[in-house]
């Protein structure tokens, strides 16, 4: 099963952070999933000191509003998307007021205490359907075998008669496969035309004009503090009589959800 990245709880009550735990415990023993990884902190603090990279960050957080050092749960959503834009985030608070501000961070959801296991595990459906979707794996195939990417390694594809190129972090491959069949796996996932031969990851476009598309990968840095790959850039094609307006509202939404 693909690996759904991990989950981070935070909240300044321990019964609360014990509930969130017993009800994730509930949802993977109810529905026979795999368990995802859970890390609890009681501060914001300390998830602040963790000091989390695009690689090892969570990607589901359960967030307190009100914790006892000077920083808020919306706080917390501001610094983890600063490394994972994509990151789930369900606000829980008995103060409902907060629900506009909840809004204006865009969160995933907002839960009231108590909690209640089966909200809670509605939103853990489609939390966990909203992870593969970011998450997914392609598979590519090329002359010297199948290729497993994830989503997040490909910058963009290129048509190049009946084979396709998918431009990566790490270089070009060279897939076998035509590019209708390449759009059809990106099909739900972060990706969008921008030509008839061309599907740029909205996750890296950095500018939308009106005959180009900007794009950059950050670097990464790897789990044990040494330097990652660096940074990728690429420039890519727009054709905007026909794709003009679906690329920029689709960027737009991506930014809106994520960003």
């Amino acid at each position: 099963m693909r690996d759904l990245g991990w989950i981070l709880l935070c909240d300044d009550d321990e019964t609360v952070l014990e509930r969130e735990q017993e009800l994730l415990e509930n949802y993977w023993n109810e529905t026979g999933r795999d368990p995802m990884p859970v890390r609890v902190f009681h501060r914001a603090a300390d998830v602040l000191g963790e000091n989390f990279t695009e690689e090892d960050s969570p990607t589901l957080a359960f967030l307190d509003v009100y914790l006892e050092d000077r920083f808020t749960g919306f706080d917390l959503v501001r610094y983890l998307r600063r490394t994972a834009p994509e990151l789930l985030v369900v606000i829980v608070t008995g103060y409902r007021e907060k629900l506009d501000e909840a809004m204006d961070t865009r969160v995933f959801r907002f839960m009231e205490k108590p909690l209640e296991q089966g909200y809670f595990c509605r939103i853990m459906d489609i939390a966990e359907e909203r992870i593969r979707r970011i998450r997914g794996d392609f598979s590519f195939q090329t002359a010297g075998g199948t290729k497993i990417l994830k989503s997040e390694d490909v910058l963009f594809m290129e048509a190049q008669g009946h084979r396709t190129e998918i431009h990566t972090r790490e270089g070009v491959l060279f897939c076998t496969r035509p590019f209708w069949v390449c759009q059809s796996m990106a099909n739900g996932l972060c990706f969008a035309q921008t030509h008839r031969s061309y599907l740029v990851n909205l996750r890296y476009v950095t500018r939308v004009g009106k005959e180009k598309v900007e794009l950059t990968a950050p670097a990464q840095t790897a789990l044990n503090g040494k330097v990652g790959r660096d940074a990728v850039s690429a420039t890519v094609p727009v054709v905007w009589r026909h794709y003009g307006s679906m690329l920029e509202n689709a960027w737009l939404d991506y930014q809106l959800k994520y960003r």
